[in-house]
Order: C-alpha cells, then sequence, then structure tokens
C-alpha cells in the first residue's frame, strides 16, 4: 500500500471510510456518477475502489495517503501550564498594544487643527475634481468610440449594398449574355435546319427523273446514291436513306436534339408526283414568313421510317 498500508489503529473502519467518502465525492465530482451497491471495504479497499470508480489508482492513493496522515497527527495535545502562562501573557501584550494604539490615536484626533482639516478639505475636493475631470474624459472618449464604430457600420452597410448592386447586375448581364447566346445559336440552327430542308427538296428531283424513268420510286438506297451521298456531304447531317415509304430521309447530327430527322414522303398523283414533307424539329425552326417550311410530327421516329429489308 505504497508506504502508509502497514499503518492500522482501532479506528481503522473509520480511516477506510473516510477514504471511500473522499473517493466516491471525487469521483463523482469528475464523472456525475453516483456509486451504488460498494462492496465490503477491508485491507484491500484500495483494489475495491479503483475496481469501482474510474478514478486512476495513484489519485486514489493520494486521497488515501491525506486522511491516513491527518490520523496520523492525532488531537493536538494539551499545554503545559507554562505554555499556558506564556499564551496568556501573550494576549495581555497583545491588548495592551491595541490600547496604546487607540489612545494614541485619539489624542492625535483631539490636537487636529483646523488648519490641517482645510488641507485635506482642499485635497478631497481637488481629488473629486479630477475624478470628474477623468470620468467625463472617459465618457467622451467612450461617445467618440461609438460614433467611430457607427460610422464603421453605415460604411460597412453602403459597402454591402453597393457589392449587392453590383452583383445583381452582373447576374443580369451574365443572363443577357446567355440569352443572347442561346439565340443566336438557336438562330444558326433554324438556319442550318431550313437550309437542308432546301437540300432535300433538291434531291427529290432526282426521285422525280427516277420515277419518269423506271416507273416507280427508288427501292433501295444504292438505286439513289449518288443522291443520297450529295446529301450525306452537307453539315449538320449525320445519315440519309431511302425509307419504308420510298422517300428521303435526313437524319441529322448532334448539333440538333437527339433523333431529329426530316422526311419527305412522295406520292402518285394523276399523271405527276406530289410531296409531303414531316420533321420532329423544333417546332420554331419551320417558321419563315415567306415560305411553308415543313409539317410538325412529333411523333415520326427514324427507326419507323427504316426498311425492314434493305434491298441493297
Amino acid at each position: 500500500m505504497s508506504g502508509y498500508g502497514n499503518y492500522w489503529s482501532n479506528s481503522s473502519d473509520v480511516i477506510i471510510n473516510e477514504i471511500k467518502a473522499k473517493v466516491l465525492a471525487r469521483d463523482f465530482e469528475l464523472y456525475g456518477i453516483k456509486r451504488r451497491n460498494i462492496p465490503p471495504l477491508g485491507i484491500d479497499y484500495l483494489e475495491v475502489l479503483d475496481g469501482v470508480t474510474k478514478l486512476d489508482r495513484l489519485e486514489i492513493e493520494h486521497i488515501a495517503k491525506e486522511v491516513i496522515a491527518t490520523h496520523k497527527r492525532g488531537p493536538t495535545p494539551p499545554l503545559s501550564p507554562q505554555q499556558q502562562l506564556q499564551a496568556r501573557q501573550k494576549d495581555i501584550w497583545q491588548h495592551q498594544e491595541h490600547r496604546s494604539f487607540s489612545v494614541f490615536l485619539k489624542d492625535f484626533t483631539k490636537g487636529f487643527s483646523i488648519y490641517k482639516l482645510l488641507i485635506i478639505s482642499s485635497l478631497l475636493i481637488l481629488f473629486a475634481v479630477t475624478v470628474h475631470i477623468l470620468t467625463n474624459g472617459l465618457k467622451a472618449k467612450q461617445v467618440n468610440k461609438k460614433l467611430e464604430i457607427e460610422i464603421q457600420q453605415r460604411m460597412s452597410e453602403q459597402e454591402k449594398h453597393k457589392a449587392s448592386i453590383l452583383e445583381n447586375m452582373q447576374k443580369q448581364i451574365a443572363a443577357q449574355t446567355k440569352t443572347i447566346k442561346l439565340n443566336s445559336e438557336q438562330a444558326a440552327l433554324k438556319s442550318l435546319f431550313q437550309s437542308l430542308n432546301r437540300q432535300v427538296l433538291s434531291a427529290r428531283r432526282d426521285v422525280d427523273r427516277f420515277y419518269y424513268q423506271n416507273h416507280r420510286f427508288p427501292e433501295s438506297n444504292k438505286e439513289a446514291s449518288s443522291m443520297l451521298n450529295r446529301l450525306k456531304s452537307e453539315i449538320g447531317v449525320r445519315d440519309a436513306f431511302i425509307s419504308s415509304q420510298k422517300g428521303i430521309v435526313l437524319v441529322l447530327d448532334s448539333q440538333f436534339e437527339s433523333g431529329t430527322v426530316i422526311h419527305h414522303k412522295p406520292s402518285q398523283f394523276g399523271q405527276g408526283i406530289q410531296w409531303r414533307c414531316e420533321t420532329n424539329a423544333v417546332k420554331a425552326f419551320l417558321e419563315n414568313p415567306t415560305q411553308h417550311i415543313c409539317n410538325h410530327n412529333p411523333s415520326i421516329r427514324r427507326m419507323t421510317l427504316i426498311p425492314e429489308v434493305w434491298a441493297d
């Protein structure tokens, strides 16, 4: 027990219980846990307390050392007659000393002149005035400091307001720029779409010639290869082929929305040929103030236009 385990007396139970109380109180102070059901403590109380609390073993031993040291000192022994006489003389001397000082202070006060009182009064007044001036100066500094803070806050708010206005303007400019860019891109795509549609109008003449020569429409890509190759070479075209309805199909590339197609379908009309154009392109691409571009059919799909068996 680290230097104190061999110290036991008839009051060992009292010492152990006091150690237990102080250890549990320290454990509750640090960890807020009230330990209950503590097993009986004997000579192995250190191991028991170390097991039931969260305290470090060294701290438990330190508490035990303090308690045991207190009990080792024991009660204060009674004074001998000589020591009692010395203590009584000391008390008498201290009482006389205190009384002598009181008498001196009383005599000094009686002999205080009016002149000295006036000097002290003047000093007190001067002190009060000085304190008043210092207090007013301090208040003035505080007011000035408050005004500086208010000015800084107002300037900060103005700067924030300016920054907010600038940020909003930048956002509006960015939005307008984006809108202009989108409009420009859409206008370019619209122009490209209408140009490609005109190329199909030109290609239809090749189909017309084929029909008048063969009395039928081309039934395979091979029979219209020249015309299809010319269309495939155009910018904006991914593919071109003869549809299952003997028409001309143009599949547009990734510049347009995925799956965008133009289909020009022929049909016999008396001795001639009548063409009908359908597309699933953006409706805005079909707007033209001077001519009809094509019929809008959002349900048209490339896969529905591919022939079941390619003749070529």
